[in-house]
């Protein structure tokens, strides 16, 4: 196994951020396979050990710790601490009026500040 994500999850077991961390790489599939389940358990520990962006995320709706609107949430979470990709597929989200109202004025502007921080999109 990569020596990394395994370092990582040794951290995220105490660490907050590392939890936080962990938990958005299985939800997008950095260094380890894309796993939805998985990603759902390290924000509900992150949640658990004190982070207060997964309390947040998985506060907002009763069912927020899974399927789309549970991600979708995630995303607004990340894209206002400026995260370029989560701005990208908040805009998705908006134009096309994923788990949310249809916005294309919303869109455009989170697409403009993913593509200002150099998302290829």
């Amino acid at each position: 196994p990569d020596q990394g994500a395994c370092f990582l999850k040794q951290c995220a077991k105490e660490v907050p951020e590392a939890a936080f961390e962990l938990a958005r790489c299985y939800e997008e599939g950095l260094g380890v396979e894309k796993n939805a389940q998985v990603a759902n358990d390290w924000y509900r520990h992150a949640a658990e050990i004190g982070h207060r962006g997964a309390q947040e995320i998985l506060s907002a709706t009763p069912d927020a710790a899974s399927g789309l609107r549970g991600q979708l949430q995630r995303y607004q979470f990340r894209a206002r601490s400026g995260d370029p990709e989560a701005q990208y597929q908040v805009a998705v989200h908006l134009m096309e009026g994923r788990m949310t109202a249809r916005d294309e004025t919303a869109a455009c502007k989170m697409y403009f500040q993913a593509a200002v921080q150099g998302h290829p999109a």
